[in-house]
C-alpha cells in the first residue's frame, strides 16, 4: 500500500509537466518525504477544474465530517489507499470514483521490502525522475477543502519484487500510476460506469521505474525524514546493496 510519497518539482516544473497552474502558488512546497499521516498536502487535478492545481489532504472523508476529524477518520477507517476492484460497491469511495476522480501528482514514493526478516525502506520513481500522476478519488468539503484517496490495484511482477509482503487479503498490491497518455481521460467527466472500470484495468503507466533502498528513517517519528538524503541509496550491508 502506498502510504509515503514525494514531491520534490518545483512549481513551475508541475505546471510545465502537466498545463495547470496553482490555485493558491504560495501554499506549495516540495517536499522528500510525506507520510499520509502528517498534515501536509498533496497537489491535486481534479476533474471538474482539469487547469488548476490544488492542494488536498491525504485520505478521502464523507463530506459531512469536520475536517478537524481526519486523524480520528484516519486511525479508524485508513483512507490513503482504495482499493479499485471494490470502490464501486462502498458507499464511501462510490459516488467520487463516479463524479469525482483526480490526479494526485508525484514524483516518486516509498514501499517497505521485506529481506530476511526484515523491513527496509525503498524508494521507486521513473528512471527519467519526471513527475507523474496516481489516479486519485476525492470529495470537496465544506471551506473549499479536498481530501483525496489513491486507487490501488493488484501488483504487476515488478511491483511484487519491491513490495514483496501480501496484505490481509493475501494480495501484493501496487498504486494506480496512470500513464501519461491516460491521464486527461481518468479525469473526463463524461465517462461512464464501464469505461471507468476498464480505465482502473488498463491504464497504467508504460514508463520504466528504479527501485532502492533508502534510510530506515523514514520509519521513525523521532527525526526528520523530509530531507533530500532520505532518496538517496542507503547501503545495507547485509542485503549487498552498495553501488
Amino acid at each position: 500500500m502506498c502510504f509515503h510519497t514525494s514531491q520534490t518539482k518545483k512549481a513551475v516544473q508541475l505546471e510545465s509537466r502537466f498545463d495547470a497552474t496553482f490555485e493558491y502558488p504560495e501554499l506549495y512546497e516540495p517536499y522528500y518525504h510525506f507520510n499520509g499521516w502528517e498534515t501536509k498536502s498533496l497537489q491535486i487535478i481534479t476533474q471538474d477544474d482539469p487547469y488548476l492545481i490544488k492542494p488536498a489532504y491525504w485520505g478521502l472523508m464523507p463530506k459531512n465530517v469536520d475536517i478537524s476529524e481526519r486523524s480520528n477518520q484516519l486511525r479508524n477507517w485508513n483512507t490513503l489507499n482504495a482499493r479499485s476492484e471494490a470502490v464501486l460497491e462502498s458507499k464511501l469511495f462510490r459516488e467520487p470514483t463516479l463524479n469525482n476522480r483526480c490526479l494526485i501528482l508525484v514524483d516518486g514514493f516509498f514501499e517497505p521490502h521485506e529481506f530476511q526478516g526484515k523491513k527496509y525502506p525503498y524508494y521507486i520513481r521513473y528512471k527519467n525522475k519526471e513527475a507523474f500522476a496516481f489516479a486519485g478519488i476525492f470529495n470537496h468539503m465544506e471551506d473549499n477543502i479536498y481530501t483525496a484517496s489513491i486507487l490501488t490495484t493488484k501488483a504487476n511482477p515488478y511491483f511484487e519484487r519491491v513490495h514483496n509482503s501480501k496484505n490481509k487479503q493475501g494480495q501484493y498490491r501496487m498504486p494506480i500510476v496512470l500513464d501519461t497518455k491516460e491521464e486527461m481521460d481518468w479525469i473526463n467527466p463524461d465517462l461512464k460506469e464501464g469505461d471507468i472500470t476498464e480505465q482502473m484495468m488498463f491504464s497504467f503507466t508504460q514508463q520504466e521505474f528504479e527501485d532502492f533502498p533508502v534510510s530506515r528513517d523514514l520509519f521513525s517519528n523521532k527525526v526528520d525524514s523530509n530531507r533530500p538524503t532520505i532518496i538517496e541509496e542507503f547501503h545495507y550491508p547485509e542485503m549487498n546493496t552498495l553501488f
